[in-house]
């Protein structure tokens, strides 16, 4: 449940009681892939396709090269690796 005070003069809000919601803020990143893994686990109900997950890897994969280089990476899509 949320948390009841009051809102000190000057603040934001000027008068009456204000309740708080603590609401986790998750790393989108860490979020996709913990539901792909969950998809694949079949602890979900929804479903994921190879793309979906192809569509995560690249976006780790262009993450890890841009630390290691400290460059903007760009992530290509799936059809952008089909070689003829």
């Amino acid at each position: 449940m949320g948390r009841t005070h009051r809102v000190p003069r000057g603040a934001a809000v000027t008068e009456g009681d204000v309740t708080c919601y603590a609401i986790p803020k998750r790393e989108p990143l860490i979020a996709e892939h913990e539901a792909f893994r969950d998809l694949v686990l079949g602890h979900s109900q929804r479903t994921a396709t190879l793309h979906d997950g192809l569509h995560a890897v690249l976006v780790a994969n262009a993450a890890l090269h841009a630390s290691h280089t400290g460059t903007t990476t760009a992530v290509p899509t799936p059809e952008q690796l089909h070689h003829p």
